[in-house]
């Protein structure tokens, strides 16, 4: 699973923002730890993240791709991206319209800056009810579920073979669904 951001408007739009001033390197930095930690829990998920302008690529990491638009938008940068790309299983995240819009009309499917938060950071995204009122969320977040049973059922190292012999694929979505609904 890929996804894409619109990097300062995930920013501007969620409680990252408290992380530093939206057009700094804390700010940057923060979304760039935080994608960094979810990568490192889900390995097949790779992140690109498009901030306006220039600035410094030290922040991104393995799996979380940092480019900068130069002289376009990032809104035009990322629209252009998708464009350029097969149709792959890629999520685009923004509040802006002008991505979503584009993005929908380029096939993809697109998240609100507060679902995605809800789903790589539930403890600091918005309530369950905000996330619960969205349809949309819930057919990403089983599309997340299933590629990450699918993952983890391909793993051959011999620990995880006696992890998944002793764990059957009812009870690890049993559990995916017990802490959907304590979320």
């Amino acid at each position: 699973m890929e996804y894409i951001l619109d990097g300062y408007n995930v920013i501007r739009s969620s409680w990252l923002k408290k992380k530093g001033n939206t057009f700094t390197d804390s700010g940057r930095g923060a979304l760039c730890i935080l994608l960094g930690e979810y990568r490192r829990k889900h390995p097949s998920v790779r992140f690109i993240v498009v901030f306006d302008g220039m600035g410094d690529r030290s922040s991104q990491g393995k799996g979380v791709q940092v480019l900068y638009s130069l002289d376009k938008t990032a809104d035009d940068y990322i629209l252009a991206l998708l464009a350029r790309k097969k149709r792959s299983s890629c999520t685009v995240i923004s509040d802006d319209r002008q991505i979503r819009y584009g993005a929908h009309l380029l096939g993809y499917p697109v998240l609100k800056v507060e679902e995605f938060l809800s789903i790589i950071a539930p403890a600091t995204g918005p309530s369950a009810e905000v996330v619960k009122k969205n349809e949309v969320s819930a057919g990403i977040r089983n599309k997340i579920e299933q590629e990450l049973l699918q993952y983890y059922e391909k793993r051959e190292s011999p620990s995880s073979w006696i992890r998944r012999s002793s764990r059957t694929r009812e009870s690890i979505q049993e559990e995916l669904r017990s802490r959907r609904q304590g979320a």
